[in-house]
């Protein structure tokens, strides 16, 4: 009897614990990449999760020094618009993981409108993969993250 009860134990002690590890899949510090119509970019993604409940931060670091938009404009230095500079941070919104499926967005202001982009993705170990809406004219792009730190 001893031997099945410890053997009933041990089960139920690594179910808990995958279980655990499944709903801490995604927390962790990301780098998400995607096309841009002039270059491919990377952002840093921290995610938190508990539950099925993610937050987070996305950071739009500013295009690099001298890069210019199709048909000459740009702001050079990654100035954005007020002469600021540095990285953008945005809050993840109505973000959520059902099993591997991870689904989140961010508003950001960009010449005093507000853009959505909806990101959707699966994610498998230390990678997620999936598509980004509403960016560039309310086009779809696809990204995928690799985890910088958990």
């Amino acid at each position: 009897m001893k031997p099945f009860l410890l053997t009933a134990t041990a089960l139920a002690l690594c179910l808990a614990g995958r279980a655990a590890a499944q709903t801490a899949g995604a927390t962790g510090d990301w780098e998400l990449t995607w096309e841009t119509p002039r270059d491919e970019v990377t952002q840093a993604l921290t995610l938190h999760q508990n539950g099925n409940a993610l937050t987070g931060t996305l950071e739009m670091r500013p295009p690099r020094a001298g890069m210019q938009r199709a048909g000459g404009g740009g702001r050079p230095g990654g100035q954005r618009p007020g002469g600021e500079r540095g990285p953008m941070r945005m809050d993840i919104e109505s973000g959520s993981v059902d099993g591997n499926t991870i689904t989140f967005r961010v508003v950001r202001q960009m010449r005093g409108r507000a853009m959505e982009m909806e990101f959707t993705g699966t994610l498998d170990g230390d990678t997620m993969s999936g598509t980004v809406r509403g960016m560039f004219g309310g086009g779809e792009t696809e990204w995928t993250t690799v985890r910088a730190s958990p």
